[in-house]
């Protein structure tokens, strides 16, 4: 079924912009997770290609904000130029993960660089006092749409002047004639090594203004009215974020963002969830309307991933706390797989299921999802008996019609793979633990089970970890892959050797910053080399 959906987004892949057909586009994240889930089982090039050819195209185009970061809701046409300008927290949270995903993957800066400008301006633009995250902002300022995002000509000339503008001009696709209305959406035209040849301008210089300008319109743009902002704070967007920071953490190792993640989720444990369960919607500093099936598992996952990347044991309880609440409410014991509403909502004449992706994954798929990483972490067989009965639920739409199914596909995948365990034990506060962490979070391994055996009383927590104690005090890792448990390792070189090799990226992705820094050094040896033959014969150097 993997297959027969890849066979299908392959014929829809567009394979000069990226993304699938041939008019407006939607950046569907749960397609590129399926894509690069199966490049990782299969080494298939032609995935990670289309993976790679669509991120690129997504983020050097108007529907990301190349000004203050964040994508738009999508493209109204084919190249990514114009988009619909409304902001959804959904939208960048999966976009985050899924651009750190390909980071792992391809190692490409793109990849790193993007998610850490999300992130800033989720926290510059999206984040409430109470730590949590806001839900969307409009398209339009006084009624007319894109007004704060797009930029007349004239209006560059006059903040920059003509030889700034020109520079930035270039770089970002700016005219007189605009591309949207006689104004411009900004994007990505031309690389700073084009621009050094046709302006004649060496590539720090074009750099600097490049970096200034932006700054000069982010601070212009800043005293245009702001769209409007739905300062609703949904659980389960909540919990789609907290995955993306602890992801931009695991990857990236900055701790701010690892931070944001633990408050916001504290922010919906303290807010969000009571004796009858979770709650939905946060706004005015009330909590109110049960949660929804999605409340629950985009939460759900969200406190597992964040406990992977803190290792703090708190999460893997509360998350079976909410794990069991979830089945309890929401279970289907007829036909098995989840229902969107659960027992405590209204009684309606219909209660449905939706295991297809949407604008945003499927729930049933996230909760499959969860329970199988929940299963692995803690040895409960009922996550996976719900887990592959939910699969065998829906398998009968599925074959009909896979490419429908991106998010339960992935969950299938993980389903029938033998995942990649991986327990450390010892103190935290080691340069080498940190180190090791940070050697199994640079790959993409997208079947991997990660534990910290903090003590004695861990074991009864995470069965996995019993028995795997430091060796002599110090930090070890211990890895079991496809019913084979290798001995304990301490040193990021022994640790990488077990992990074995990703597969090999068989792609000439174009890395634009580093060709950018072989540059600035090539010019700086010319200019050290012009500066000796002037001293030379002016007689200041023998």
């Amino acid at each position: 079924l993997i297959d027969n959906a890849v066979e299908f987004l392959q014929e829809k892949f567009d394979p000069q912009f990226g993304g699938f057909g041939a008019g407006m586009k939607f950046p569907q994240a749960m397609n590129h997770s399926l894509l690069l889930r199966h490049w990782f089982r299969t080494e298939s090039s032609d995935s990670i290609h289309m993976v790679d050819k669509s991120l690129t195209k997504m983020a050097e185009g108007g529907m990301y904000d190349q000004l203050g970061g964040g994508f738009h809701r999508y493209s109204t046409d084919r190249k990514w130029q114009v988009p619909h300008f409304e902001k959804m927290l959904y939208d960048n949270a999966l976009l985050a993960k899924l651009f750190l995903d390909a980071a792992q993957a391809t190692k490409q800066d793109i990849y790193s660089k993007i998610p850490r400008e999300v992130f800033s301006y989720i926290s510059r633009e999206m984040t409430s006092p109470e730590g949590g995250f806001y839900s969307s902002q409009d398209a339009e300022t006084e009624g007319s749409e894109g007004a704060y995002y797009v930029w007349e000509m004239k209006e560059v000339l006059n903040l920059l002047g003509p030889r700034h503008a020109q520079v930035l001009a270039r770089a970002y696709g700016i005219t007189s004639a605009g591309n949207m209305n006689r104004k411009n959406v900004l994007q990505i035209k031309d690389s700073m090594e084009t621009i050094s040849g046709q302006e004649n301008i060496a590539i720090f210089e074009v750099q600097h203004i490049l970096v200034k300008g932006k700054q000069i319109l982010l601070e212009a743009r800043e005293k245009r009215m702001k769209p409007g902002r739905d300062e609703k704070i949904l659980t389960g967007w909540n919990g789609l974020m907290i995955t993306a920071l602890s992801a931009g953490y695991s990857v990236l190792r900055e701790k701010d963002y690892l931070e944001r993640a633990e408050r916001c989720a504290e922010f919906l444990w303290r807010e969000m969830w009571n004796r009858s369960g979770l709650l939905r919607v946060y706004m005015d500093g009330k909590s109110k309307f049960a949660g929804c099936l999605e409340d629950y598992a985009y939460f759900l996952e969200g406190m597992i991933d964040l406990y992977e990347a803190s290792f703090e044991s708190v999460w893997v309880e509360r998350a079976i706390t909410v794990a069991d609440r979830m089945i309890e409410e929401f279970w289907d014991e007829e036909g098995s797989g989840f229902f969107m509403t659960g027992k405590s909502h209204e009684k309606l004449v219909l209660r449905i299921k939706n295991p297809a992706d949407e604008a945003i994954p499927s729930a049933n798929a996230v909760a499959v999802r969860s329970l199988i990483h929940l299963g692995h972490l803690t040895g409960k067989e009922e996550y996976f008996t719900r887990a592959e009965k939910t699969v065998e639920a829906f398998q009968p739409a599925m074959e009909k019609s896979p490419e429908a199914f991106s998010g339960l596909l992935s969950a299938v995948d993980l389903l029938r793979s033998s995942p990649t365990e991986i327990v450390f034990s010892g103190p935290k506060d080691y340069p080498s633990f940190e180190k090791m962490i940070a050697a199994v979070q640079q790959d993409y391994r997208p079947n991997r089970i990660l534990i910290w055996n903090e003590n004695d009383r861990t074991g009864d927590l995470l069965p996995l970890a019993e028995g795997k104690s430091p060796l002599k005090g110090e930090p070890t890792v211990y890895v079991c892959h496809k019913q084979t448990c290798h001995p304990p390792v301490q040193t990021v070189e022994a640790l990488v050797k077990l992990l074995g090799r990703p597969p090999e990226i068989r792609l000439n992705i174009f890395d634009e910053e580093k060709k950018v820094a072989e540059i600035k050094t090539r010019e700086n040896t010319q200019f050290l080399d012009a500066m000796s033959e002037i001293f030379k014969h002016s007689g200041l150097k023998k």
